[in-house]
């Protein structure tokens, strides 16, 4: 458009149908979220920036990450909204964790060191231009093993982990509808063949395993992030007490 050499967009690969057809997603998988509002808007906004780039030549490129987390975050399907110490607490305590369905869907979690590298990989190639990527680890695990891995991390003993239908927490708590129907309690596998012909050297470094670990530490190093959400835990007490 005269001014802008390459536009990247971040999208969120939300936007991929849920519940999905197929575990197997790729960048050709339908966008149709009807569960949650981020993921419509996302929607919206990829469909006008290819119309401009269709009508105006808009140098575009779309990213679509899925979670990623960084050093200060502990990701996992149900945790405060203020930061993962109230968690890490929680499993150090050695009370229950809270885990919707029977939490044996698989998933991905992405590191954000990752993740850049990737990005800055991708936006060094000119043919990458009118693509679409999502990018994301290629580890999968189950809901249930990352809260292994967390308590692992945090050095908790094994968590004692209690499945309620994820229906029964959204009757109790609607905001949950986008983030669990729309996205966490869907099972989702990216097909990442696509980066790959593209940098085909690239890989991931930072398992989930070793992310965590950085996380925590950096928790535990800073007093300002030891949030306790006195709210979230009663939450979780109140809905184990009721349905586990």
């Amino acid at each position: 458009m005269g001014k802008c050499g390459r536009y990247v967009f971040i999208s969120t690969a939300t936007v991929y149908q849920k519940p999905p057809r197929s575990l197997l997603v790729t960048t050709d998988t339908p966008h149709d979220n009807p569960y949650w509002d981020y993921s419509q808007k996302k929607i919206e906004c990829e469909k006008v920036l290819r119309r401009m780039e269709k009508e105006q030549g808009l140098p575009l490129c779309i990213i679509r990450p899925s979670w990623t987390y960084g050093d200060r975050d502990v990701p996992f399907i149900l945790r405060p909204k203020n930061g993962g110490w109230a968690l890490v607490s929680r499993m150090r305590a050695g009370k229950p964790v809270l885990i919707p369905g029977d939490g044996n869907i698989f998933w991905t979690i992405t590191h954000a060191a990752d993740l850049a590298h990737a990005l800055v990989a991708l936006m060094d190639l000119p043919e990458t231009l009118g693509e679409d990527f999502h990018l994301t680890q290629d580890e999968y695990m189950t809901w249930n093993d990352f809260a292994r891995v967390i308590a692992d991390a945090a050095g908790a003993p094994a968590p004692k982990l209690v499945h309620v239908a994820t229906d029964r927490l959204i009757e109790s708590d609607p905001s949950l509808i986008g983030p669990l129907l729309g996205d966490k309690a869907q099972p989702t596998v990216f097909d990442n063949s696509k980066v790959r012909r593209f940098l085909p050297d690239f890989r991931f470094e930072i398992p989930f395993a070793r992310g965590i670990v950085r996380s925590i530490a950096v928790l535990d190093s800073d007093p300002e992030l030891h949030i306790p959400c006195k709210e979230w835990n009663d939450w979780v007490d109140e809905m184990i007490e009721k349905h586990g």
